[in-house]
């Protein structure tokens, strides 16, 4: 007598079995989805409907969820050539920058300024940290 608590024995194997049991949940759960373009539809509105986060990842936070995915990667890719064209035209204009920088620094009293405020910016700092990095790019 089987009592409730004894597992059922099939007489034929699950490797003949499982490839047939694959098959029906596939199928069911492809009936209660839709077609593959109805599936697509849904995923996409999904997609463009879902907030993120500034850096359009869904946040664990509710209150940083506040743009979609596409304002979020348009914003992204804004500021990134935004970013890229600062720095061409900075790169277009060095030579005026730097005659600039040179005039400004050669002024009377403009050198000993930038050697104190060099000084005043480093010297708390070495007793601060232990390690000390300082570069002069030329």
């Amino acid at each position: 007598m089987n009592t409730p608590n004894q597992n059922f024995a099939f007489p034929v194997p699950s490797e003949i079995l499982e490839p047939y049991i694959k098959d029906a949940v596939a199928t069911s759960v492809l009936a209660a989805l839709g077609s593959q373009e109805e599936i697509i539809k849904k995923l996409i509105e999904s997609a463009i409907k879902t907030k993120v986060n500034k850096d359009g990842h869904v946040s664990r936070y509710e209150y940083e969820n506040k743009f979609t995915l596409i304002e979020a990667v348009a914003q992204k890719e804004l500021q990134r050539v935004i970013a890229q064209v600062i720095k061409d035209m900075a790169a277009a204009m060095r030579p005026q920058i730097e005659a600039e920088m040179r005039r400004v620094i050669g002024a009377s009293g403009t050198v000993n300024a930038l050697a104190k405020a060099m000084c005043d910016g480093m010297l708390p700092n070495l007793s601060a940290t232990w390690s000390v990095k300082v570069g002069v790019d030329d």
